[in-house]
């Protein structure tokens, strides 16, 4: 999968505490939306992030064949969530409220 800019993107953090790029290899920042927004500064509790992604024209050939979507989470997570959305309008706002 190709990381994408996600519709009103508010955060883009980067690799984690004690990552070895020589280890662990590239980690680059991920733009991600964070809601709500008032969470970035520590003011409101978070509620959730999310990435956006597209898959590779190989992925694509398997998802078509009836490959499928897989979500690894590395260490333990809480719940998450994998969804489809439409692609920007150019006459809706691209904020997020």
């Amino acid at each position: 999968m190709l990381k994408k800019v996600i519709r009103g993107w508010n955060a883009a953090p980067g690799a984690p505490k004690n990552w070895n790029p020589e280890r662990d290899g590239d980690c680059g920042a991920l733009p991600i939306r964070v809601f709500p927004p008032k969470a970035l500064n520590g003011s409101v509790r978070l509620q959730f992030c999310e990435s956006a992604w597209e898959p590779t024209p190989q992925e694509l050939e398997w998802l078509n064949a009836g490959g499928q979507v897989v979500l690894r989470v590395v260490g333990w997570q809480v719940p998450v969530a994998l969804y489809c959305e439409p692609p920007p309008q150019p006459d809706i706002d691209m904020g997020v409220e």
